[in-house]
């Protein structure tokens, strides 16, 4: 063995001189992730997306995750009875939750794009987005280090690089028509070397510590070429047997060469003369073809047919059809896990169909821990540590993908007087805003309250006369 040669991680990483300290020590990952991409190209599984299971199930799947929208949740909650303590560690969230809340809400690019635009780490193994930051000159966090945007990468336009531990550095910007050997750059002379802090990345099932991770429609890859090759044969069956034909048999005499000619007819069926008034001849086979292909069966006793076989349609190519139903099933399982999540009409009762989604629930857990997993470290954990410090990290959002509850706000009441904080009856209109009411008629409630008001003066009163007269 080698000393001086690092040990390839993977089949296809580089090998480092160990006499170049530097290069040993970072390498850029080629964008190939597994055999593959190799062998076919980084557009296979691009490709394998126009396949209509595979790009549904794809689809499927990122609905699962996505479906029920975002929301940023505090890491702390105050309790009904909170003490000093919780009240300022709820506060302190609602402050980390409210700033991160407001970045992510002014993106150039919409949130739900730039989670769609990570989501393909699971047909490309990995996903990258460019994160651009500027200084906020507006708005409440005037000053702050803040992300203007998330903006999705092509796989062909960045690459890890990792030093020997497999730790990512950063990555390269790989410039159009560029030629250059990745494996030996130098990053502090490069100019096509970024930091990582400048990108957030998202790595679908990663193997050994590789950020590249794996593409899930590597699993469905032989089935979907499968079906390719399976629909030329089955053309090709429909061409030959999916149809009725009309097959016209001629017997030769090799001694008589006369038998192998016919007389050319006319469409009227009638023998054709040449210029010296004799019958034009061609051959049989020659005019027998003519006439079948042109439907004119009425004719072909006239051109001496000696037999003719009627061939009957033998069937739809079955074989075919269960052929592409098995590969249908192994791209939806590949992809989602369980194919009658979305093949129940074919495959079983909705009641099945419903168990095979759990199956699928449970992929899609995994992928919305990812997704929130990769925000945390690559935004939200810079953005607090910059502008807010280190101690308030504990205190930063968290990402929620499922579905929400909107639960009463007594809860939220108690607490607020708790801690001293009151709500003024001018605030009711801006609050009903807020929370998605109707506006209420501060005037009209002023008069109505008025009114009771005045009647229950006026019942006091009553009571009150009432008693003297029984005294």
């Amino acid at each position: 063995m080698d000393l001086n040669q690092v040990a390839d991680y993977g089949n296809d990483l580089v090998s480092a001189s160990a006499n170049n300290y530097l290069v040993q020590l970072t390498k850029a990952l080629p964008k190939q992730i597994d055999d593959v991409e190799l062998s076919f190209g980084t557009d296979t599984y691009r490709d394998i997306q126009n396949d209509p299971i595979a790009g549904s199930a794809i689809d499927f799947l990122n609905d699962l995750v996505l479906g029920d929208g975002h929301q940023w949740q505090p890491s702390h909650t105050a309790p009904t009875t909170p003490t000093p303590g919780e009240s300022a560690d709820a506060l302190k969230a609602g402050e980390m939750r409210d700033f991160i809340q407001w970045v992510t809400e002014n993106f150039e690019t919409p949130m739900e794009q730039v989670l769609e635009g990570l989501m393909t780490a699971v047909s490309f193994g990995y996903s990258v987005g460019e994160i651009n930051y500027e200084i906020a000159v507006e708005g409440p966090y005037i000053g702050k280090l803040v992300a203007t945007d998330i903006v999705s990468k092509p796989r062909e336009n960045v690459l890890f690089v990792t030093n020997q531990a497999k730790k990512i550095l950063g990555f390269l910007a790989v410039k159009v028509g560029e030629v250059q050997d990745w494996n030996t750059f130098d990053p502090e002379k490069s100019t096509n070397f970024f930091p990582k802090e400048k990108f957030v990345w998202m790595t679908n099932r990663p193997l050994f510590g590789d950020p590249r991770g794996r593409s899930d429609l590597r699993r469905v890859h032989a089935a979907v070429e499968f079906k390719k090759r399976n629909k030329i044969e089955w053309f090709k069956h429909l061409m030959l047997n999916g149809s009725g034909k009309l097959i016209a048999l001629v017997k030769f005499d090799p001694l008589n060469s006369e038998s192998r000619l016919s007389h050319k007819t006319a469409p009227d069926g009638t023998i054709m003369l040449d210029a010296h008034n004799q019958p034009m001849k061609i051959t049989r086979v020659h005019a027998i073809t003519q006439a079948l292909a042109k439907g004119k069966n009425a004719s072909v006793g006239a051109i001496e047919a000696d037999d003719l076989i009627q061939v009957e349609p033998k069937g739809n190519g079955e074989a075919f059809i269960h052929a592409e139903s098995a590969a249908n099933r192994d791209i939806a399982t590949g992809i989602l896990g369980a194919p009658r999540a979305t093949q129940e009409a074919q495959n079983g009762s909705k009641a099945d169909s419903e168990t095979a989604l759990d199956v699928v629930k449970a992929k899609s857990k995994r992928l919305k821990r990812n997704l929130a997993a990769a925000l945390d470290q690559c935004l939200v954990i810079p953005l607090i540590t910059y502008n807010f410090g280190k101690e308030m990290l504990p205190f930063r959002p968290r990402l929620s993908l499922g579905s929400f509850q909107f639960n009463s706000m007594n809860a939220a009441a108690e607490w607020a007087k708790a801690i001293g904080y009151t709500i003024d009856e001018s605030q009711l209109p801006v609050i009903d805003k807020m929370i998605g009411i109707e506006e209420r008629d501060m005037e009209a409630i002023q008069i109505r309250d008025a009114q009771r008001a005045e009647e229950d003066r006026l019942a006091i009163t009553r009571n009150s006369v009432q008693r003297d007269l029984w005294t």
